[in-house]
């Protein structure tokens, strides 16, 4: 039995590569013409990582075809049936049932002799030639044709968003550094920034239609306001409507609210020393308050500086220099400033974000600096214009000097007895969404 498998061992190993060749083709077949489908659909409608799905799809079909060729893979039998048809007629398919029985006679173990040894001679596997599926290999040219010729077919809305928006991710990422090496925004807050930007900078980078990138940006800079209202920001927005409730705190609510550092400052001086006059109705109110604006603080340092103030002013302890408002008062600043500073380089990264997104919708026709002046700016113009009457006159949004005054159009301009020469600053640009 042995030695009847290893004649036949050979001619198996070509007919296996025979069933893995037609399995193979079969599945690939099936497998670019599922690719043909989802590379037509994406030339009308925009489907993301089309390319990962259709190596999935190729991928899978190879899988496949391993596993048919290993659950019916070539048996001896099988194997035996074809070498006697090539040349040892039934010799081997005799054999081997004659091998399986337990007991032989003289008869039997010369037919088991004569099998092997013609099978030896004869070499079986020399007369098998492996050959294709023609029909199959028709079939797979032609999907291959129609897939290649798809590939060539544009989609409007796919475009090299990498290279469209090189530069304004560079100028994004660059903004991310600055914030992180000036560090003025606290931690939590700086964290999540930095969040932000990698997840929009990557999204950009892999981004291939003008569709994707479009909503990337717009979900980047919906992502960015959200920051405002957590962390630090949200913690001095609800000190500020606590203390607001209270008529003697109030001021000092405004001015945590305007972000006011200085007037932040004068008005918790004037409310220490106001402590002094309340009644205890007073007092008990602007504790009530107080305490409210504790409970609704998350930040541990602007939580402990309020409660040992408030500690302070509740066991009568109005002391201007006291350690508890000396801390109160370094607390807010410190949180003021990192939530003016959030707020900044949000209103930076939209506004890189607001261009970006102009370039894309312009196919990077139009430079970032021509967005921003069609989007908020007007240019300065040179010209002359006549007004009527006499007098001094000084504009916010121009510096010169001269005398007259006048009506006229662009950032100079001549009129009455005078001449003045001015220069518009420009606006910053947003989104849509910035101004909700």
């Amino acid at each position: 039995m042995k030695e009847i498998k290893k004649i036949l061992e050979p001619l198996k190993r070509k007919m296996n590569i025979e069933k893995f060749l037609y399995y193979f083709l079969m599945s690939e077949t099936v497998a670019l013409g599922i690719i043909f489908v989802i590379l037509l659909v994406s030339k009308f409608v925009y489907i993301k990582n089309v390319e990962i799905i259709c190596t999935v799809v190729a991928s899978i079909c190879f899988i496949i075809s391993l596993v048919l060729i290993y659950l019916k893979r070539t048996t001896v039998h099988e194997a035996a049936k074809v070498a006697d048809r090539l040349c040892l007629k039934e010799r081997l398919s005799t054999a081997l049932e004659i091998a399986q029985l337990e007991v032989k006679n003289v008869m039997e173990d010369l037919v088991i002799k004569d099998a092997i040894e013609k099978g030896k001679q004869a070499q079986p596997e020399k007369s098998y030639t492996v050959t294709l599926p023609k029909n199959t290999i028709k079939v797979m040219a032609v999907v291959i044709i129609s897939v290649f010729a798809t590939g060539f077919v544009k989609n409007p809305d796919r475009v090299d968003i990498g290279s469209l928006l090189n530069s304004n991710i560079k100028e994004i990422e660059q903004v991310k550094k600055e914030v992180n090496a000036e560090k003025t925004i606290e931690d939590e807050d700086l964290k999540e920034l930095n969040k932000q930007v990698n997840v929009l900078t990557k999204s950009l980078k892999q981004a291939s239609s003008k569709k994707e990138a479009v909503q990337t940006m717009d979900t980047a800079q919906q992502e960015l306001k959200n920051l405002e209202k957590t962390g630090v920001t949200k913690d001095l927005e609800n000190i500020s409507e606590s203390l607001s409730t209270n008529e003697v705190g109030k001021k000092l609510g405004e001015s945590i609210k305007n972000g006011d550092t200085q007037a932040m400052n004068a008005s918790l001086d004037e409310l220490n020393k106001q402590l002094e006059e309340m009644s205890e109705e007073e007092l008990q109110a602007l504790l009530d308050a107080m305490k409210e604006a504790i409970e609704n603080v998350d930040k541990e340092e602007l939580k402990a500086a309020l409660s040992n103030y408030a500690k302070q002013v509740a066991t009568g302890n109005f002391n201007p220099s006291s350690n508890s408002l000396q801390q109160l008062k370094n607390t807010l600043e410190t949180a003021t400033n990192s939530s003016q500073s959030l707020k900044a380089k949000v209103a930076d990264l939209n506004k890189l974000i607001a261009q970006a997104t102009q370039s894309v919708q312009n196919n990077g026709s139009q430079s970032p600096q021509q967005a921003e002046v069609q989007g908020g700016s007007q240019p300065t113009n040179n010209g002359d214009s006549s007004g009527e009457g006499n007098g001094n006159g000084d504009s916010q949004n121009a510096s010169g000097q001269g005398e007259g005054s006048g009506q006229g159009q662009g950032g100079s301009g001549q009129g009455g007895n005078g001449r003045g020469n001015g220069h518009a600053e420009t606006e910053e640009v947003y989104t849509r969404e910035e101004s909700e």
